[in-house]
């Protein structure tokens, strides 16, 4: 619920009330091309049902890449059978 700390870079305040939370990861050094940033989600499923399973609909995010020299975001989806998608 705060801005990031680093000057000139994140966001105030979250994208969809300005008083909720979000998450952030700092991109300034000593971060390098590469470095990854894992945002885990261990809960419980929130859609299906006991005869198809249960499961994660979708994801939605919003992102802010404030700052010189930012790079580009690539998002991977880590499915149930251990590959990655």
């Amino acid at each position: 619920k705060a801005s990031s700390g680093a000057a000139g870079t994140g966001p105030a305040s979250d994208h969809t009330s300005g008083n909720g939370y979000y998450y952030y990861t700092e991109a300034s050094s000593p971060r390098e091309e590469g470095d990854l940033f894992l945002l885990l989600y261990d809960g419980p499923p929130i859609c299906g049902n006991e005869y198809e399973g249960w499961y994660i609909s979708g994801v939605e995010f919003w992102m802010s890449m404030f700052g010189s020299g930012m790079g580009s975001l690539s998002a991977e989806l880590l499915g149930s059978d251990g590959e990655w998608y």
